[in-house]
């Protein structure tokens, strides 16, 4: 019994170690970049010298087995302790109704897309500081003011489709302030929205293949942004928490191919959304833990093991690296879509002021023949002139007093420049046509 209990303290203290470790933490999803991690770094040592002391007195035999028991223990406390930690963060993200975020479900999993918008949903944008922003998909899954009556066909022409991602979809936006409904506004006609928050070239190549031909919009636009691209080669999309996993090219010997999502997407069928606005409990979190935390890790972290193991074994093929020929086949095979229905095509660029435009894939896109490019990241930056001040303060939100920086999306000041800067370049298009 006494060498029981010893052996359960010395694991004990070897996995709160290598949990504790400024190692391990960031891989649980949790960072303290302060003083804290000081003394979070000595926790390893501390944890081996308390393994090799409970060595020492029990004075167990080094089997082959008893080493394998060793190692399977320690290998289960130290993922469980892991999934709790990480867990706690989630619980502590969960419950805070003053941080960026959602209120409500706006998205579902897809097969195909990894995830799309929910047809119907109502659900709002939350933040640090300041009131909420609701919004509102439509029985299609476009994004359409809070308050419009429901469309139907056929739709006031000019009909405008708008494929990209959080920058088009217009996110810390009310959907009127977004650059697709002012262009609404300024032809007259009607706005499609069917950008998503965090989607990449891979689905945005996908949604052209299926809503031109179904919609047949007079204009599609096409967002471009460097980011784009670096969601379609890499397998997930960026998120709150856990795994998003997205389509993705790689490359084969026929050419470029489309990869479907590697897992589904674990957190939309959960009830997070249960835990919004409720104070952090003891409670609490373990009703969170078993609901939402371990469910969680269990699902990312299988499958990500399992996809570890058919990436060696060669089943499932890496990403592309070859960024130039995505580019290439997203925006060609969009632009063949829309010649072959009769559709405009306009390319916009937006980089969110930074510093890397993506010019070297701009310019391939500038060869495409029939298409209207935008640069609307110069316009934007040409307008500064006027403005004044730097690019965050003109161009993204700022909430409280004193103000603080609630968002690094475009601005309503922002979307209408883009609209503007999209409009003049139609006018002179169909001048010139």
């Amino acid at each position: 019994m006494k060498r029981d209990i010893h052996r359960a303290v010395g694991f004990g203290l070897v996995a709160a170690g290598l949990l504790c470790n400024r190692l391990t933490l960031p891989l649980a999803g949790v960072d303290f970049p302060n003083r804290r991690a000081a003394w979070l770094m000595v926790a390893l040592p501390l944890a081996a010298v308390a393994l090799g002391l409970y060595i020492l007195q029990t004075k167990p035999r080094l089997t082959a087995g008893y080493l394998i028991y060793l190692v399977v223990l320690l290998t289960i406390l130290g993922y469980g302790g892991r999934v709790v930690v990480q867990s706690w963060s989630f619980y502590r993200f969960a419950t805070n109704d003053h941080r960026r975020g959602w209120r409500g479900r706006a998205t579902i999993p897809d097969p195909q897309l990894g995830l799309k918008a929910r047809p119907n949903a109502r659900a709002a944008h939350i933040f640090p500081v300041g009131a909420d922003i609701p919004m509102r998909f439509d029985h299609w899954g476009f994004r359409v003011p809070v308050d419009s009556p429901e469309r139907a066909l056929p739709l006031p022409k000019p009909v405008w489709l708008f494929l990209g991602c959080s920058f088009t979809y217009g996110d810390a936006c009310a959907a009127e302030d977004t650059y697709p409904f002012q262009l609404e506004r300024l032809s007259g006609g009607t706005a499609l929205n069917a950008a998503v928050c965090s989607y990449g070239l891979a689905q945005m190549m996908q949604q052209a293949e299926t809503l031109i031909p179904e919609f047949k919009p007079d204009y599609v636009v096409v967002q471009y942004s460097p980011w784009l691209v670096n969601r379609a080669v890499s397998g997930f999309a960026p998120t709150y928490y856990g795994r998003s996993p997205t389509p993705y090219f790689y490359d084969a010997l026929s050419g470029m191919k489309l990869h479907p999502p590697l897992f589904d997407r674990k957190t939309d069928t959960l009830p997070v959304e249960r835990y919004l606005g409720q104070k952090p409990t003891t409670a609490g979190f373990v009703n969170f833990l078993f609901t939402v935390g371990l469910p969680q890790a269990w699902h990312d972290d299988w499958n990500m093991l399992r996809l570890y193991a058919e990436r060696l074994s060669g089943i499932t093929p890496r990403a592309t690296l070859d960024r130039m020929a995505v580019v290439k086949t997203v925006y060609n095979h969009i632009a063949d879509i829309a010649r072959q229905q009769g559709v405009g095509m306009v390319v916009v660029r937006l980089t969110g002021g930074l510093k890397d435009k993506g010019d070297n894939e701009w310019a391939e896109i500038l060869k495409i023949p029939d298409i209207i490019a935008v640069d609307a990241e110069a316009v934007l930056l040409d307008s500064l002139k006027s403005i004044g001040g730097d690019y965050d303060h003109a161009y993204k939100h700022w909430r409280g007093e004193p103000p603080v920086l609630a968002d690094g999306h475009p601005n309503p000041r922002a979307h209408r420049i883009i609209a503007d800067a999209i409009w003049q370049a139609m006018s002179v298009w169909a001048s010139d046509k």
